[in-house]
């Protein structure tokens, strides 16, 4: 049950970061080519994806704090989606209007980050 409520954290954050900063902000705009709907300017795959990627990182996250590992997740994960995004532009899916990799990079560590907050000091 908890894996679940840390995937509506993260679906909570998509729906923030990306309706505010991308489409009331227009700091980038995610391509509707290929996504059956939007909702609040994110692509339901996407939201889907953030659903099941959180309740799943939750799984196998260790049951008790370790800096290292936690450390090593926020860096690889935020990598991970900054490659994404890189893939995306690419491909032209995703459109960065005042934002370059950096900050994709800086938000998808921060928002790991905020998820091992929440489940090592809120959740425990």
């Amino acid at each position: 049950m908890r894996s679940l409520k840390v995937g509506i954290v993260l679906v909570a954050a998509n729906l923030f970061v990306n309706y505010y900063f991308g489409f009331v902000q227009g700091a980038y705009i995610i391509g509707s080519n290929y996504s059956l709907f939007f909702v609040l300017g994110n692509p339901v795959e996407l939201l889907i994806g953030a659903f099941f990627g959180g309740a799943g990182w939750f799984m196998y996250a260790p049951k008790k704090l370790d800096k290292i590992y936690s450390a090593t997740d926020i860096l690889l994960l935020g990598s991970f989606g900054m490659a994404t995004e890189i893939m995306l532009l690419q491909n032209g899916l995703l459109t960065y209007l005042t934002v370059d990799s950096l900050n994709a990079f800086l938000t998808y560590s921060g928002l790991w980050l905020m998820l091992h907050l929440i489940y090592y000091k809120v959740l425990e």
